[in-house]
């Protein structure tokens, strides 16, 4: 006899709630990379890669969370929205998982250049 398998959207509605949501090493967290791909959309958020030598991740700058970066950051992005790209920085923020791709991304709520 078979056994009842998740369905996709119930494994990961379970990720989400049982490991991220529950996780508060999750929910405040510092990682630093270099910024890849910066993008901003009509919504005013931006979305972006943080990348280092081994591994990059997904991440996304709401609008609101501007106001968290440093002036360094501020400052490059008033020259043009690619003078971030290659940029090394420290972003606090929580990782989350987009239920409909099934992929895990990292909300930013804050920016640090390195030169801070």
């Amino acid at each position: 006899m078979a056994e009842r398998g998740y369905s996709v959207t119930q494994l990961t509605l379970s990720v989400r709630r049982n490991l991220l949501a529950n996780n508060e090493k999750l929910k405040d967290v510092w990682i630093e990379g270099e910024v890849s791909g910066n993008k901003l959309y009509g919504s005013g958020h931006r979305y972006f890669a943080l990348k280092d030598e081994s591994a990059v991740i997904n991440c996304v700058l709401f609008s609101f969370c501007l106001s968290g970066c440093n002036e360094n950051f501020r400052a490059m992005l008033a020259q043009g929205e690619d003078k971030v790209n290659g940029l090394r920085v420290r972003v606090q923020g929580e990782l989350d998982l987009t239920l409909a791709r099934g992929q895990y991304s990292f909300k930013v709520h804050r920016i640090c250049s390195d030169d801070d």
